[in-house]
């Protein structure tokens, strides 16, 4: 009798000692995903005509600009820097001002976009919640009001990348 219930207590911890590996195992993954995610698609979004203040901007000389809110240590930036170098060349081409905004140092930004042969018009520190900018890499497409006309969240698609610029 001893015997027998010493083996089931034996067998409820090995199945209480399994089930903490699998729970602990599920909250690596969830926490794996949503970090990882976080390039590709966020939930947060920049509501349509919303006023941007950006110190130092003045919207009014441009009828467009395009925020490009990036950062020195984003992986998805880096990886989307042959889209950027193509999306400053067609705004160049169509009178819109390239704005790359920063939360790292302007000498920061600047090596790093000389890095990625990436020329925009202005270089911007600034913590990204000012520009209501919850990750990088983000491209906000501006008015000549300050009034936020499209926004694009996460590392883009090739579907998203035409959707941009057909916006321009």
């Amino acid at each position: 009798m001893v015997e027998s219930r010493q083996k089931s207590i034996q067998l409820i911890e090995v199945g209480a000692n399994a089930g903490i590996v699998i729970v602990a195992l599920l909250c690596i993954v969830i926490g794996i995903k949503s970090y990882w995610g976080r390039g590709y698609s966020r939930t947060h979004n920049i509501p349509i005509g919303t006023q941007l203040n950006l110190h130092g901007i003045n919207w009014g000389t441009q009828p467009k600009s395009i925020i490009l809110a990036l950062s020195t240590n984003c992986h998805f930036c880096t990886e989307s820097a042959p889209f950027y170098r193509d999306l400053v060349a067609k705004c160049a081409s169509e009178h819109i001002r390239t704005i790359a905004v920063f939360p790292q140092s302007a000498p920061e930004a600047i090596s790093y976009l000389t890095g990625e042969q990436v020329k925009v018009d202005e270089i911007k520190e600034a913590p990204l919640d000012t520009i209501r900018v919850a990750g990088t890499p983000t491209l906000i497409l501006v008015d000549g009001h300050g009034k936020v006309q499209a926004a694009w969240i996460g590392k883009l698609s090739a579907e998203q990348q035409n959707q941009v610029f057909a916006r321009l």
